[in-house]
């Protein structure tokens, strides 16, 4: 399908840098992300290096559980400029824009991949999410005001967990991903947890989890965690992540 590609340039914004990954070896590349909501809710976005393949990750509604890496073309129309960039956000005829633009992961044009947006979704204490084999939860102590808007007007030892069963079935394996007290001022809280999206990036059978996380309203850290990036006894490590704040 032909591709409308759309360039946004924000020459007044100044770019946030990207944290170290977890792992640290110069051999694995410096993976870079981009929701694309972000984009087009006024949030700063990244600056992407030129010289690298870009994937959008399309989700298919028809397709359940499912979605399509598509090579981006045209990244030589980005300008390289000092502390500058054009930003691609690219959307195919008819079809909505990719949930997340990705570099430096072995991936192929057309490939299908396991994958589930979940819309920025917070997970509260005593829910779960169920994929893959795997379950991400959530545990806390939740205040509440009958008075307030919302549900919960602040969160105690909040803590986003991930089980995960072999693959026969016979262990189940635990990690804490997250612990956070979610402070509120009696009528609301503020940050959280946001899962963006679940899936198998990197192609092993493992569940990855791209996600965002903040303390406060301004600002969140976008994350991704990858199965294969995972040390020792724990099933994720952190492959990248970086702080966006508003406009």
């Amino acid at each position: 399908m032909p591709l409308a590609i759309f360039l946004f340039l924000f020459p007044d914004v100044s770019f946030s840098e990207t944290a170290d990954c977890s792992i640290s070896q110069d051999s694995i590349p410096k993976i870079t992300v981009q929701c694309t909501a972000d984009l087009v809710n006024g949030w700063e976005y990244q600056l992407f290096p030129k010289d690298v393949a870009y994937y959008g990750i399309y989700i298919d509604e028809k397709v359940k559980n499912k979605c399509r890496a598509t090579r981006i073309s045209g990244k030589d129309t980005l300008v390289n400029m000092p502390g500058k960039a054009l930003t691609p956000m690219i959307i195919p005829d008819g079809q909505n824009p990719p949930e997340f633009i990705i570099t430096n992961l072995p991936l192929k044009d057309g490939q299908w991949l396991m994958g589930k947006s979940f819309s920025n979704r917070m997970l509260f204490p005593g829910e779960s999410i169920p994929f893959m084999g795997s379950w991400l939860y959530a545990t806390g102590i939740p205040q509440t005001n009958m008075h307030a808007p919302e549900p919960f007007t602040a969160i105690n030892d909040y803590k986003l967990i991930l089980r995960q069963q072999s693959r026969d079935g016979s262990s189940i394996q635990e990690e804490t991903l997250f612990t956070m007290t979610l402070a509120g001022n009696g009528t609301y809280y503020e940050g959280g947890i946001h899962i963006r999206w679940i899936g198998d990036l990197d192609q092993d059978g493992k569940i990855d989890i791209l996600l965002t996380y903040a303390t406060e309203y301004k600002c969140f850290d976008v994350i991704l965690f990858l199965s294969s990036r995972a040390e020792g006894n724990r099933l994720l490590g952190e492959a990248t992540r970086h702080r966006t704040c508003r406009c």
